[in-house]
């Protein structure tokens, strides 16, 4: 809305990539097209980044913010994909995925956080392990997280929120086979 020819032309560079963008389909893409991929997301971002002004003379502080939001969300899913293994891998190590994911979603909630303003709450449901305040001395599925226990987004998100962070963990009647907990819980 606020640069057609811009629009145009950052349209123009990623729509080739659009229907691979996915989960199942992007390990389809040549490194060539991933390369392009990522730095068209880059480059759009870039544009937001420098032309914050010029944009807001033209829209409104929150349409601005959630498209340069949208960008950034873009280039956190690239981040992801680049770093999930192969789909074919028989022993996949998703460590250096399941990081970008978390603090991804850290990232995430925080802006929202930002946005709601100093009295704003957020309330996210979200599986233990994701919004777990501390490091874990196990990982819990060692088969696909091969190393030293990821940090999470609770992690994170403790970090900077501090005591202003309450988690409330749930249970159900189900167990997880093959998972167990020892010693203290986790949260």
């Amino acid at each position: 809305r606020v640069d057609s020819a811009l629009g145009q032309g950052v349209r123009s560079r990623l729509e080739p990539f659009l229907s691979k963008f996915q989960d199942k389909t992007y390990s389809r893409l040549s490194s060539n097209e991933r390369s392009s991929l990522t730095a068209a997301i880059a480059e759009l971002v870039s544009v937001f980044q420098r032309r914050r002004i010029a944009f807001l003379e033209q829209t409104t502080e929150n349409d601005y913010a959630r498209a340069f939001r949208q960008t950034i969300v873009a280039q956190y899913l690239d981040a992801l994909f680049r770093n999930q293994p192969a789909p074919d891998m028989k022993d996949p190590d998703t460590q250096e995925a399941a990081c970008v994911r978390d603090s991804a979603m850290a990232d995430n909630l925080r802006w929202a956080l930002d946005r709601e303003g100093p009295r704003g709450r957020v309330m996210v449901f979200a599986h233990n392990w994701h919004v777990k305040k501390s490091g874990a001395t196990k990982e819990p599925n060692p088969k696909f997280l091969p190393r030293k226990p990821m940090a999470s987004m609770g992690q994170y998100l403790h970090s900077f929120l501090r005591d202003e962070m309450m988690v409330i963990g749930f249970t159900f009647k189900q167990r997880i086979p093959g998972f167990k907990v020892e010693g203290k819980s986790p949260l």
